[in-house]
Parts: C-alpha cells; structure tokens; sequence
C-alpha cells in the first residue's frame, strides 16, 4: 500500500512521522531508521525491514556466492584441461611439429589423470603416444610408432 503524507521539519532538522504510518512500520522509540538518498529522493527504512528484504533476496539455503564462483571456476578450469588435451592430441599425432620437450608433455598429461571435464580415454591415448615419443630411456625417439 502507498501513501502520501505531507510532513514538515523543523528548525533542529527532526522530521515528525505520523502515528499510523509509525504503527504499521513497526517503528517505536528505539527503532534505528536508514536514510536513503537518490538524486534528492529521501526514503526511510528501518534496519529491521532492511535486514528482512536482505534475507529475502539472498540465495537459497545451502548456496552461496562462494560456491557458485568455485563452480564457475570449475567448469573454466575443465574447459582450458579439455583444450590442452586435444591439443595434446594434435601434437602427439604430429610429432614433426613439436617444439615442446616430449618428456615435459608427457609429465603435464600424466598430471591431468583424474581433472574433471577431462576425456580420460583421450589423456590415456596421448600419454601413450607421448610414452613413445619419449621412449623407454626417456630420449626422443625420432617417429612415433603407431
């Protein structure tokens, strides 16, 4: 419900609130009231409507800005594993342009086993191809064999 009430102040600034819309806002003596200031539009709130509004519009219970900014770390991190893998995958059926040390690959891919929003039958492809790129005694070897 929206009212309008004509009010005055007086020579100290104290702006009197009537009774009624005192009553229905629950305000009394000890009440604390906000002072909201918009471009010369003045609306007062009490810090217990405030804090109920504020209450109201946060996120359900159990979520929070936290764990939706991990999970949107998450979802990133998996995208940025998925595109190095597939590059991974390029490379290692591409060996002639490699301008990576194979054995450094091989220890990142090794690394990604268990990343989530990583294809694991595709890192086991390429660790494997990497394994033999790399060789038995960890030099390069000149071709892959396939």
């Amino acid at each position: 419900m929206q009212e309008t009430h004509v009010v005055t102040h007086d020579k100290r600034g104290r702006v009197q609130i009537p009774a009624d819309v005192r009553r229905r806002a629950g305000i009394t003596p000890d009440s604390r009231l906000l002072l909201l200031e918009d471009h010369g539009h003045l609306e007062l709130i009490t810090t217990e409507r405030l804090l109920e509004e504020f209450r109201n519009s946060a996120p359900p219970h159990g979520s929070s800005i936290i764990d939706e900014l991990l999970e949107e770390r998450r979802k990133e991190a998996a995208r940025d594993n998925a595109e190095y893998v597939e590059w991974l995958h390029e490379v290692t059926q591409h060996p002639d342009r490699l301008s990576v040390n194979p054995k450094r690959l091989l220890e990142q891919a090794r690394q990604m086993i268990g990343v989530v929003g990583v294809d694991p039958g595709l890192l086991h492809e390429v660790i494997e191809r990497l394994e033999k790129l790399v060789g038995p005694d960890n030099k390069p070897i000149e071709a892959v064999t396939r």
